[in-house]
């Protein structure tokens, strides 16, 4: 009995003592004011590439060489596949060789229409004999400029030989490798590429918001500012620069678009980010 008294006693004494004192806590006060201060509305954005094209073959045949390595950057015009050329070639000389023997017989045929020409207006021979002539000139004159047509259509296919990439940008998987036989406008690409500079954020706002939306186009330049995840401290700024023409109906949105520069290629096609349009 006691000891029970004794410990009840040490815990009466540690409840009349209590927890510490709380810290005072400060407050702050300002003076309200009344200014403009900026809407900001934020939607899911999905990139989007500004140009894509998947490269195809127009002609035929063994490719020879691939001249870039799949993911790289490439510039307008830069050579991206050729396909062997020298079937190409040899249809373009034979073409050349039709084209001079036929004009070789042109000219011999219009020597002949002007001999005739002038034994026709001395009466040694008939208007019917001249006019043979002058048709066999004629007919010849027509199978030379079908010939040229025939060169340069030999030296367009011959072109088409070397593949040059339209835009600039990067490339995704490549799909054909050297030694592969190539069909002319196959189903598949043999590459797909991107335009990464400038580059697209496509979002949806609500359609209450329309009309504001329109309002500062009008006014000027409205920014759009991508946050990427993880590194939203850091958003890639552009302006908006698309508003569709009509608003979903399933689900009372308008879809817009933002143009970003994409300097140094933070934007990725197909890459989902915050989309912020202040």
């Amino acid at each position: 009995a006691f000891l029970f008294g004794a410990v009840l006693s040490g815990c009466r004494k540690e409840e009349a003592k209590g927890p510490p004192p709380k810290p005072p806590v400060p407050v702050k006060v300002a003076t309200a004011a009344r200014q403009t201060v900026p809407v900001e509305l934020r939607a899911v954005g999905n990139v989007e590439a500004v140009a894509t094209v998947e490269i195809k073959a127009q002609v035929g045949g063994t490719l020879a060489h691939v001249h870039f390595r799949e993911g790289e950057e490439v510039r307008k015009g830069d050579p991206l596949f050729t396909i062997d050329p020298r079937p190409f070639e040899a249809t373009l000389r034979q073409a050349e060789a039709i084209l001079a023997r036929d004009q070789a017989q042109l000219e011999n045929a219009r020597q002949k229409e002007r001999r005739y020409g002038e034994l026709l207006t001395g009466r040694f021979i008939s208007q019917q004999e001249y006019d043979l002539v002058q048709t066999d000139a004629a007919a010849l004159d027509a199978t030379v400029r079908a010939d040229r047509a025939a060169v340069e259509n030999a030296g367009l296919r011959l072109s088409w030989c070397t593949i040059r990439s339209p835009l600039d940008g990067r490339t995704g998987s490549l799909m054909a490798h050297a030694g592969d036989l190539i069909k002319a406008d196959a189903d598949a690409p043999m590459v797909v590429i991107h335009q990464l500079r400038p580059i697209d954020v496509a979002f949806a706002v609500p359609e209450q918001q329309l009309s504001r939306i329109q309002q500062q186009l009008a006014a000027g330049v409205v920014v759009v500012q991508a946050l990427l995840p993880g590194e939203e401290a850091q958003p890639e700024e552009g302006k908006l620069t698309f508003v569709d023409n009509a608003v979903d109906t399933a689900t009372g949105t308008i879809r817009l678009k933002g143009s970003f520069a994409n300097g140094v290629g933070r934007l990725w096609p197909g890459q989902f980010v915050t989309a912020s349009l202040v």
